[in-house]
């Protein structure tokens, strides 16, 4: 689990100090939002392996299981036939589907703004570019 934990970090640093959109941006993204789901699939399945009844409706305590309750929690599906019970699976659930939120957001705004700096550098003309050249004119 902190091996993950310090493979996310160093991509998100990674991703974030980028300052053009490619598709290894992209892909990076993209590895970076399933080792978070990933992530935290273990640690359900270490809160399940100390507390069999933290997660209701798992048959069994391994990791298939859990990344189908981490996965259905990140992208905030709902579950159904699973469902978090003891207090510290219910943080551990809220605070992934929080994650699970406000992941794609940041990823995709930090896509748009660089490839609005991309279309900038380009010379092609677009509103991108249009917005960007009033911004300098008022400075």
């Amino acid at each position: 689990m902190t091996l993950i934990a310090v493979v996310v970090a160093r991509m998100c640093s990674w991703f974030l100090l980028r300052t053009v959109a490619t598709t290894s941006v992209i892909f990076a993204a993209v590895c970076i939002h399933w080792m978070i789901g990933i992530g935290f699939a273990d640690a359900h399945g270490s809160v399940a392996h100390f507390s069999p009844s933290a997660v209701a409706g798992s048959p069994e305590r391994s990791l298939s299981p859990m990344i189908y309750f981490s996965f259905m929690t990140l992208t905030t599906t709902g579950y159904g036939d699973f469902a978090p019970v003891t207090p510290l699976s219910r943080s551990m659930a809220s605070l992934e589907a929080f994650v699970g939120v406000f992941y794609p957001a940041i990823v995709i705004s930090k896509l748009v703004s660089l490839q609005g700096t991309r279309m900038t550098e380009s010379g092609s003309r677009n509103d991108a570019e249009w917005v960007t050249e009033a911004e300098r004119s008022v400075r």
